[in-house]
């Protein structure tokens, strides 16, 4: 994973393609697309992420409570058969637990 990110931060666009079995014995393939956005001086950009990170300083609290439910259907949509588990560092699960208890779980799951 450290690796994967490490290319697409270092700027290098690549595509990878992944094998997913479903449970009738079928296989489809996932594909991801590396691309950075640059600026003139060549420094990432990414106006939705400069905008969220904006939203979140200025104190908008409904930016981080989509990003909590964001990353929490990430983590249950595996479970649940809609979607293949993402690799992720340990810390993010307690990183989002810590984030429920301060109060941006509106938009989790129900009942996971």
């Amino acid at each position: 994973m450290q690796a994967r990110w490490g290319r697409a931060l270092d700027g290098e666009e690549f595509i990878e393609v992944h094998p997913v079995e479903e449970t009738n014995g079928r296989e489809r393939c996932y594909e991801m697309r590396f691309r950075s956005l640059r600026d003139e001086d060549g420094t990432l950009r990414s106006d939705f992420i400069d905008r969220v990170v904006a939203a979140i300083e200025a104190g908008d609290k409904a930016a981080l409570t989509a990003l909590v439910g964001d990353l929490h259907r990430i983590m249950v949509y595996p479970e649940l058969g809609f979607s293949i588990a993402q690799e992720m560092a340990p810390a993010v699960p307690e990183a989002l637990q810590a984030l429920v208890a301060a109060g941006y779980g509106a938009r989790l799951v129900p009942g996971r």
